[in-house]
C-alpha cells in the first residue's frame, strides 16, 4: 500500500501529496490504536487462533472496501478495517510462528521475516507495473 496508493489515490480521487499524508497519518494512527491498545485485550481474551480468520476477514473486507469507494471520504472507514485486520492478525501469525521453531532459530525467524516483507514491497510493485504485450 505504501508505494501504490498515492497513485491510486490521485487517480482516483486526484489526491495531492499533501491529502495523501493526512491519508498516511490516519493509517498510522489506526495502527497506534490497534497494536498498541487493542490488540492485548483481544489477544488476552480470545487468543492468536481465533484472532487470525477474524484478523485476515477484516483485511479482505477493508481492502475490497478501499478498491471500491465511490467517493473518497469513504476510503477512511474501509481503512480503519484494513489496519483492525492486518494489527490482529500480522502479530497473532508471528506468535503462533515463533512457536513453531526451536529458540535458537527464534532469531533468524524474527529476522527473516521482514527482509521478505521489503523485498515483497520492492519487486511486488515492479512486476504489478509490468504489462502484457
Amino acid at each position: 500500500m505504501q508505494t501504490n496508493f498515492p497513485l491510486f489515490s490521485n487517480a482516483r480521487f486526484g489526491w495531492t501529496p499533501a491529502q495523501n499524508s493526512y491519508f498516511y497519518l490516519y493509517v498510522g494512527l489506526c495502527g497506534v490504536i490497534v497494536q498498541g491498545v487493542l490488540y492485548a485485550r483481544l489477544q488476552a481474551r480470545f487468543g492468536e487462533r481465533k484472532l487470525i480468520p477474524v484478523g485476515l476477514t477484516c483485511m479482505v473486507i477493508g481492502l475490497a472496501g478501499m478498491a471500491f469507494v465511490p467517493a473518497a471520504w469513504m476510503i477512511f472507514p474501509a481503512v480503519a478495517v484494513v489496519a483492525l485486520g492486518t494489527g490482529i492478525s500480522i502479530p497473532s501469525l508471528t506468535a503462533l510462528v515463533s512457536l513453531r521453531v526451536p529458540e535458537n532459530e527464534q532469531g533468524r525467524l524474527m529476522g527473516g521475516n521482514p527482509t521478505l516483507l521489503a523485498l515483497t514491497n520492492i519487486f511486488g510493485p515492479t512486476i504489478a507495473g509490468f504489462r502484457s504485450t
